[in-house]
Order: C-alpha cells, then sequence, then structure tokens
C-alpha cells in the first residue's frame, strides 16, 4: 500500500502543479450546474443566464490553453503527457456540455416557446428529472475535485467509488426519462423530442466524462506511483 507521504515524494511538482490547477475545471462546471438547475426551475432571465454559462465557458477555453501549454512546455514526464492532455479534455468536455445545455433551454423556451406550451406538463416533468441528474452531478464534481487535490491513495480511490455510484444512478434516471419520453411521443411535436432527448444525453455525458476523468487521475497517479 503505498502511503501519502511516499506518493508525496514522488509525484513531480510539475504533474502536482497540473493536477491542482485542473480543480479550476470542476469549479466552472459546478457553477454551470448551478444556473443550469435555475435555468430549468425558472425560466425567467434565460438570455441573461445562458450569457453567464456562455462567459463561463470562454474561461474553460482559456484554461484548456494555458495548461496544455504547460503540459507540453513544462516539466511533465513523457509518459505521462497524454494522459494529462486527455484529462484536460475531458475536464473541457464537461464546461462545453454544459454551455450547449443552456443555449438548448434559452432556444426551446424563447425562440419556439408555443410548441413548448403545447406539452409543458411533459416538459416540466422531464426538466425535474434532469434537476436531480445535475445535482448528481454536482456531487461528482465535489468528489472529482477531491481526487485531484487528494495525497492518500486510498482517498483517490474512494472517491473514484463515489463517482461510479453517481453515474450509475444517473443512467437510471437516463433510462427512465427515455422511457418516459418515448410513451408519450405522441403529443410531442418533433422538435421538443428532440430537445428533450439531446439533453438527456448530454447531461448524461457529463457525469460519464466526469467518470472518465477520475479513470485517467488512478492511471496517471498509479503511473506515478509505480
Amino acid at each position: 500500500m503505498v502511503n501519502s507521504h511516499f506518493l508525496k515524494r514522488i509525484i513531480s511538482v510539475g504533474e502536482k502543479d497540473i493536477l491542482s490547477r485542473l480543480t479550476d475545471y470542476t469549479e466552472l462546471a459546478y457553477k454551470e450546474s448551478d444556473i443550469l438547475i435555475d435555468m430549468l426551475s425558472n425560466r425567467n432571465s434565460l438570455v441573461e443566464k445562458n450569457e453567464e454559462i456562455k462567459e463561463i465557458e470562454k474561461v474553460g477555453d482559456e484554461l484548456d490553453i494555458s495548461i496544455r501549454q504547460d503540459i507540453t512546455k513544462g516539466a511533465i514526464s513523457p509518459t505521462l503527457m497524454n494522459n494529462l492532455l486527455q484529462l484536460v479534455e475531458k475536464c473541457d468536455d464537461m464546461v462545453d456540455t454544459g454551455y450547449f445545455i443552456s443555449r438548448e433551454i434559452k432556444r426551446m423556451f424563447l425562440d419556439y416557446a408555443g410548441g413548448m406550451e403545447k406539452c409543458i406538463n411533459l416538459v416540466a416533468k422531464s426538466y425535474s428529472t434532469f434537476i436531480s441528474m445535475l445535482e448528481y452531478n454536482k456531487a461528482a464534481l465535489k468528489h472529482l475535485n477531491q481526487m485531484l487535490t487528494a495525497s492518500e491513495d486510498d482517498k483517490i480511490r474512494d472517491e473514484r467509488i463515489a463517482i461510479e455510484k453517481l453515474e450509475e444512478k444517473v443512467d437510471e434516471l437516463k433510462d427512465d426519462t427515455f422511457d418516459y419520453i418515448y410513451r408519450n411521443a405522441d403529443g410531442l411535436p418533433y422538435l421538443v423530442f428532440s430537445h428533450l432527448t439531446d439533453l438527456t444525453h448530454k447531461i448524461d455525458d457529463m457525469l460519464d466524462d466526469c467518470e472518465d476523468a477520475a479513470d485517467l487521475i488512478i492511471t496517471i497517479t498509479r503511473s506515478i506511483t509505480s
């Protein structure tokens, strides 16, 4: 068993710095999830809320460029470089997906408002499930944040297990939502059907990316300590 003191000694300063900086992504994605929950539950000020997420996504893009430069030009082990770059990509994908979702919500309620009103109860039920999925996403992001800063091997594994359990819960909600949407498809305009299925996929993607990021952290830390 690798103890925390040993792990601290052998992780290079450059690699520790990269992992620590990636917590900026988890914080950005967490903020996005909060705003998305607000958009799904309260459709006032959708334009302003979408702009908030747009600005968060821009910060994520700038962070992506900065961290990639540090990885490729800094004191990073060549054997870990590819895994670190993949980890940055997964973290950036989470933020990008949040922006996609915000735009879809805004478009459907501001640009296709009439079509949405025809099936508002069906939409409201699906949105309620999306909120639950995003709450699980927030919890997973907290665990991912802990993984990025943890020094103990056991702590890293425990956080990874917690993320996996949350992802499984979201998978169940995803399947239930698809069943509900398809059962009621005859009462949904095509654009609304597409909107609900797209959001179901995209919110699930956020949890999948979080789980993939956790797997990469495990791979990176094991490579460092082997």
